[in-house]
This record gives C-alpha cells, structure tokens and sequence, in this order.
C-alpha cells in the first residue's frame, strides 16, 4: 500500500488526485462548479470505485493532506531506524536542493506581483491566488472564479456585448482567493471622479451659503447620498469584471443620474426633493438589479447578492415614502434610510461571517439543519481588491483636496500685490491644503507594515468608513474657506479690488456659523485621519524620536484647539487672523510628525550636511580604460593618493584620440576616486 500511495504523487506540486493511505483515491477541484462537474463525472465512469471529492482549499482537502503527511512521516520515521547513515546523508542533501529551489522560486516571476503586493499593503497568511493554470480546461470557459481570459487581456479582443460577470476576488471558508495581478484604475473611474470635484462644489456651495444648523444637516445628507453613488460604482468595479458594451452602458446611465443628482441639489429641501431621490434611487436600483443579474449567472455568490439585492430595493421603498412626506417630518424617513444605505453593507457581511462560521455538525435541531442549509448559500461572497480600492480611494482624496484649492481662486480687477490681506488668506489657504496632502499621503503612510484593510475585517471598515467624515469634515472647511478668503473684514483687503462676481460675494464680516464650518470641518478631519492612521500596523522604529501615538496625541489636541476658535467674538478674531491661526497649528501639526519620524541619534536641522552623511554618499561610474590606466589608477589608491577624474581624461586625450571613455553616469569633474 505504501509503494501505491508513493507513486502515486506525481509531478505536479498542485495534486489534482492521489491516493489516501486508506486506498481511497481524493480528486481535489479548484472550483465549486468544477467539483459538482468531476462529480457527476466520476460517478458515471468509476461507479465501483471508493474516491473522495473536495474543494482545493477546504478544511477537508487540509485534513487528508495531514494525514498523507502523517504517513511519510511514519514511512520516513522507519527508514531512519533501520537505515540511518544513508538517510543522513540524503536528508543533507534535500535541505540544500529545497533551499536552492526556494530561492528559484522567488527569483523568478511567479511571485513578483504578490510580492509586491505583500510589500506595500502587507504580509496575509490567508491570501491565496486563483491561476488560470489550475483550472482544468473542460470547465475554465464556465468558471466564474478565475483571473481573465488571455484573450480578453489583449486589446481590441474578445469584446461582446454582454457576458457572464466575472468575480475578481472572493472569500471562502476563511480565505481571500484573488488574482496574482493587481487591480488597475480604469479611465473612465478617473472621468467619474473628475465629475465628482462638481457635486462636491454643488454641495458645498450649497451649505456656505447659509451657515445654519438645518444647513449643515442638509450638507452631511445630501454628502452621504453622493458618497454612496460613489461607493456603489466602485463596488461594482471591484468585485467584478466590467470588460463588456453592456456594463459600459450601466457605468453611463450612472453618470446621467449622477448629474440629475447634482443639478436638483441647491434646493432639494424645498422644490427639488423629488427630482433629487428619483435620480439618486435610479443608480440605487440599478445597483439593485445588477445585483439580481449577478446572482442568476454566478450561483456561488447567489446568497451575499441577493441579500445585496433585496436591501437596496427596501431602501428603495423608505426612499419613496419620503416623497410624500412633508418636511421636517421626512427626516424620520431620510436619516434611516441614509444610514442603511451607507451602513447596510457592513450588516449583510456580518450575517455573512456569521453563516460561514455557524458549525452545525454535532447539532440535532430542525433550526440547526435550516442554518445548515443556509449556510451553503454563503460559503463565498466577493471581497475588495486592495490595490484598485486604495487607488480609488487615494484618487478621491487627491481631488477633494484639489477642491480645496480651486475653492479659493479668485480674480482681482486692479494690481494686486502681496500685502493684499484677501491674497494673504488664499495664500494660507494653499498652504494648509498642502499640509493635509503632505500628512495623509506620505508622513500617514510611513513606515506602514500592514495596511487596514488586510490587517482585519473591523479595521477594514474603520478605514472605509472612517474617510467619509474625513472627506465631509475637510470639504465643508474648504467650502467656507471660500467665502473667509473674500471677506473684507481687516484692513489692505479691498471688495473693489476683486472682479465681478467676486467682488458681490465678499462679505464685511465672517459668520459665526461660518466659523463653526471652518473650524469644524478642520477638527473633524484632523480627528479621523488620526482614527485612520491607528487602523494601519506600522514599523515601530527604535530610533525615531516621537513615537506614532505621541505625534497622534498632539493632532488632536491641535484638532480640539482649533475647534475653540469660533468662541472668541468676531471682532477680537478677524478672518485673517483666523485662517493665520489654523494655519500655523496644522504646519505645527506637520512638523511635529517630520521631527517625529527623524532618528534622534541624528542631528534634524543640518545633519544632512555633517561630514559622517558626506562620507555615506557613494558615486559609482562604469568606464573602458586601457591596461595603463587601470595600472596608474590601482597604483595611487594603493599609495593613499586622490585621483580625480578630469586628470584621468585629460592624461588620457593627450596621448590619444581613439581612446574613448564611456560614462554611465555624469559626476563633478572634481570628484576624487579614493580607496
């Protein structure tokens, strides 16, 4: 039995089958589909024969794996005892062929992606990749689970104009099943975004016009509805393949609602209600129905997309019952709705966690036996592609940030120099937007050893959802910044100066519900990309001088002093003086995380000059030189003396014209060649 079960191995490191030490033969599918599939199969050809059938992967396939292992154990345990010097010898040798073949293996190109991948966003033990290769080739044209076809990977090929959907990534039984390549933005996502920085202005706008409590509720509704738009499109990218004519035309029929979105915006608590929710429930339901389609053509994902599907169309109706509610009475429909939609995911993944973790096997109960049943529907369901979700991400924050800027741009009618107090504060305001982008995009992702998402599911959603009242916070900061950088408050800042319609939009004096928005917004956005930062695991640095909870620390505490600003009375705090104000605590803000993350052995302020960081600055340089030249040169670094290389090619040139010397990289002349 022993020789059997040996043999029968093979070549391949993947097994597709081999024998169990009890004579029982395991087939391992790659895929549920191929599973039901090899097992219809081998019923009808080895109807007499005992198998096994598991899913690659599966707690099963682990277990006979064991007990395989087991075995040899045993079988290697008795060729020790009985043969020890020649198996000392043997087992030598293998350590050395396994260690050669690892390095191979990561010297090669099987890796490079995940390795990069592992790189930036982290190590995962629960990460595996789905390789076209393991898919048999009767079932890798029907399988919903794999990476995409090489001919859909070539451009101009395979276009159709509607196809099965493909699921880019998925979770199963505790393990993340993705592809080796990472997930790429597509241009028409970046044509969304860009279209994004006009609803931000719409809403924005909106809510500095009049800076009231009811105003700033209509604000973080409305900012939530379009953030869900947002969240929906990325979703149905991420999950899932949208390589056909008919998604492309989903993706634009989005776009238009989006735009119906925006344009009924500026009065959607008074006239525009229902144009709004009938433009913001045409994406939802659609969304809605592409769930639907989903889960009639991908059965292994049937349970989470129909659960996906049904939220949306109850919302739906909460939606539409709003309409015929009067204001302020349909906030009591609106608030919940708005909260579901945002939150509704994070429930549906819960029961889904809750299904696959359910353990049934020593339960007896009718109830039992119906979450039995259940749970199968939700043994897998799509999960986040971490390189396209971040770049996504990332490519929102970069353009909220913009807005910021663009908020602040004006045009003066006369000469206008820089002792121009309205130029001063848009100064200040460039500067501050700066700052944040400095703190999020670079000091924020320091030393960052595992990002949230990978980290753990809680973390994941901290991350996720911990960017909307960032996003919401900064956007209304920069909304009232607008309004603060024109108001002619303090003196050298002339209204007559500015060109029309500027000139009418600046005010004699800054609101104080208009201070409460900038400052605010600030707090809140300094506070949550704290609360953003603590999600991440990073590199703890022994050397550093702050440690990462220090320089969180004080952001907060910067964070709350400028959410006290708004008490001081208008007169004794002028804009100027305002923006001033919050300015100089955010620069504080940043440089307290540089001279955080500087290494104390280190001098901060002019170490990059000392003679040690001079002496660790190498210069490499390839040349062809003749034998007289390698002599002369090896002989003065042998004695001590500096050798320059512009006296190398003036020797040179002087005794010949042939001789050409080839630099691969340009040095100063003066630079000296020492041992």
């Amino acid at each position: 039995m022993s020789e059997n079960v040996h043999s029968s191995l093979g070549l391949n490191s993947r097994w597709k089958q081999f024998r169990h030490p009890s004579g029982r033969r395991i087939h391992i599918a790659a895929t549920p589909e191929e599973h039901e599939k090899l097992k219809l199969e081998l019923t009808k050809s080895e109807p007499d024969l005992e198998f096994d059938l598991c899913i690659r992967g599966s707690p099963e396939h682990v277990q006979v794996i064991r007990e395989l292992k087991a075995h040899h154990e045993s079988r290697r345990a008795s060729i020790r005892e009985n043969h020890t010097e020649i198996y000392n010898d043997f087992e030598h040798i293998e350590s050395e062929l396994s260690a050669i073949a690892a390095e191979l293996d990561m010297l090669t190109d099987h890796h490079v992606t995940l390795d990069a991948n592992f790189s930036k966003f982290g190590y995962s033990a629960h990460l595996r990749t789905l390789d076209s290769e393991d898919q048999p080739a009767s079932s890798s044209g029907a399988s919903s689970f794999s990476e995409l076809s090489e001919a859909s990977k070539q451009p101009g090929m395979n276009v159709k104009f509607w196809k099965r959907p493909v699921v880019r990534q998925y979770f199963h039984k505790g393990l993340l099943w993705r592809s080796k390549a990472s997930g790429q933005v597509a241009s028409f996502e970046l044509f969304i975004d860009l279209l994004y920085v006009g609803v931000i202005e719409a809403i924005g706008h909106t809510a500095s016009e009049h800076a009231t409590s009811s105003a700033l509720l209509h604000y973080l509704i409305t900012y939530a509805m379009s953030a869900k738009m947002w969240a929906d499109i990325t979703n149905m990218t991420n999950w899932f393949e949208t390589g056909d004519i008919m998604q492309r035309l989903s993706i634009l029929f989005f776009l238009l609602c989006l735009l119906g979105f925006t344009v009924n915006i500026a009065n959607a608590f008074d006239t525009s209600y229902t144009a709004m929710v009938a433009f913001y429930l045409g994406e939802r339901l659609l969304q809605g129905v592409y769930f639907a389609w989903v889960a009639i053509w991908v059965p292994t994902v049937r349970g989470p997309m129909i659960c996906q599907s049904i939220s949306v169309f109850v919302i739906a109706a909460v939606w539409i019952g709003s309409i015929h509610v009067e204001y302020p009475a349909r906030l009591g429909l609106m608030i919940p709705a708005v909260l579901f939609d945002l939150f509704g995911s994070m429930g549906i993944a819960l029961v889904m966690r809750t299904f696959q973790q359910y353990n049934v096997s020593e339960a007896k109960t009718r109830f039992a036996q119906f979450m039995k049943r259940l749970s199968t529907h939700f043994e897998f369901y799509p999960a986040f592609n971490i390189e396209h979700r971040v770049e996504r991400n990332n490519t929102f924050i970069a353009l909220v940030f913009g807005y910021s800027v663009l908020a602040i741009l004006y045009q003066n009618r006369f000469s206008v120099f820089a002792s121009n107090a309205i130029f001063g504060k848009a100064c200040l305001s460039l500067i501050q937007a700066f700052c944040f982008n400095w703190m999020y995009f670079e000091i924020d992702l320091l030393n960052m050893n595992v990002h949230a998402i990978r980290r753990h599911y809680v973390s994941a959603w901290i991350w996720i959802f911990g960017h909307l009242p960032f996003i919401m916070g900064y956007t209304l900061s920069a909304t009232a910044m607008s309004k603060i950088v024109l108001a002619h408050d303090v003196s050298h800042a002339d209204e007559g100066s500015l060109e029309k319609p500027y000139n009418e939009e600046s005010v004699e004096y800054v609101e104080t519900g208009l201070r409460w928005f900038y400052c605010g917004g600030l707090c809140v956005a300094l506070i949550f990309s704290c609360i953003i930062s603590l999600s991440h695991i990073y590199t703890v640095k022994a050397d550093a001088r702050l440690t990462r909870e220090a320089r969180l620390v004080f952001r907060s505490g910067a964070a709350i002093c400028i959410l006290m600003l708004p008490l001081v009375s208008k007169e004794r705090l002028q804009s100027l003086a305002l923006v001033g104000i919050t300015c100089s605590i955010i620069i504080a803000c940043l440089i307290v995380d540089l001279y955080g993350l500087s290494n104390k052995d280190k001098d901060f302020w002019v170490g990059g000059f000392s003679q040690k960081e001079k002496q660790n600055t190498k210069y490499k340089a390839h040349c062809k030189l003749d034998e007289e030249h390698k002599i002369q040169i090896t002989e003065n670094l042998e004695k001590g003396h500096k050798t320059r290389i512009k006296d190398i090619l003036r020797k040179s040139s002087g005794k010949s014209s042939s001789r050409v010397f080839h630099w691969t990289d340009h040095h100063n002349a003066d630079t000296h060649l020492a041992a």
